[in-house]
């Protein structure tokens, strides 16, 4: 039995305190990396209500179910997500948050190790079918096949 470091340990060990070193960064760490990610949930938000809002009668009525449908199962989940991320995090890292330095920093790591990757992934799960809704919704005519 070794108790002793593998090279592979270091490595994931240094991996991770890039990671922090990253993350406790003033100008592009975990702060600017957070307000991005907000930004981009709450667009993706205001999208989804927007897209609720516009007429679909132009649309093939299957298709303009589905799209409401799509719209109401991403709503709920997806404001319950950034209203849990944001009061995490957005006192303490935060455009207006005056959290001194040292006490921002834990945030800022946990943020950096662990919830910027799940918001990378619900963005991206979200994202994909919803730009590929919005672009059947507002062409005036799909055809498939053409």
């Amino acid at each position: 039995m070794s108790f002793g470091w593998s090279a592979g340990d270091v490595v994931a060990a240094l991996g991770v305190l890039n990671k922090v070193r990253n993350a406790l960064k003033e100008s592009s760490g975990a702060s600017s990396d957070y307000q991005g990610e907000v930004q981009c949930l709450r667009t993706l938000s205001l999208t989804i209500q927007n897209i609720d809002k516009l007429p679909l009668d132009s649309l093939n009525p299957e298709l303009s179910r589905n799209v409401q449908e799509y719209c109401k199962q991403l709503k709920d989940p997806l404001f319950s997500f950034i209203d849990r991320i944001q009061k995490c995090y957005e006192t303490t890292i935060g455009p207006a948050s005056t959290t001194p330095r040292l006490l921002s920093a834990p945030k800022k790591i946990h943020w950096a190790l662990s919830t910027a990757k799940k918001v990378r992934e619900l963005r991206d799960k979200v994202a994909g079918p919803l730009s590929a809704s919005c672009q059947l919704s507002c062409s005036p005519r799909l055809e498939l096949g053409s």
